[in-house]
């Protein structure tokens, strides 16, 4: 789902996630192209499976449909809430940046394409694991 999200990004007018994280490791850090590219992809998959597993727990003990539903809902929400101080953080560590809290933008409150985009996101891997468990369940 992580690689997905980068690639409907520009579907919703944004710069892909990756290639601003990459940009900002090589103006902020000093790394080349090609490593930061690489690491923005790693950083970016690495918060996608910690997601997938956040949510894998949550279906696989959630019985009902509305709650997953939801759960669905609430974690886009407040992943899009901390996005832009989330990223700020993210670019300070791996560029070697002081962490100056100051400094970070706040917090994403606006109903807008980045929500769709998280709900769609969450939709999309909620609803397969929802549907996986489901098939595995009455095949067991």
């Amino acid at each position: 789902m992580g690689v997905l999200f980068i690639l409907v990004q520009p579907l919703f007018g944004m710069d892909t996630l990756t290639g601003r994280h990459a940009a900002l490791y090589q103006q902020l850090g000093g790394w080349s192209a090609i490593p930061a590219m690489v690491m923005a992809w790693f950083v970016h998959l690495t918060v996608s499976v910690s997601y997938g597993l956040l949510s894998g727990i949550a279906v696989m003990t959630i019985e009902r449909l509305g709650i997953v539903a939801l759960l669905t809902v609430t974690f886009s929400w407040i992943t899009t809430v901390i996005a832009p101080p989330a990223n700020a953080i993210i670019v300070q560590l791996v560029s070697f940046q002081r962490l100056t809290g100051g400094d970070l933008p706040g917090l994403n409150f606006s109903i807008d394409e980045r929500l769709l985009l998280h709900v769609l996101f969450f939709t999309a891997l909620v609803g397969g694991l929802y549907f996986f468990k489901k098939k595995h369940l009455l095949e067991s």
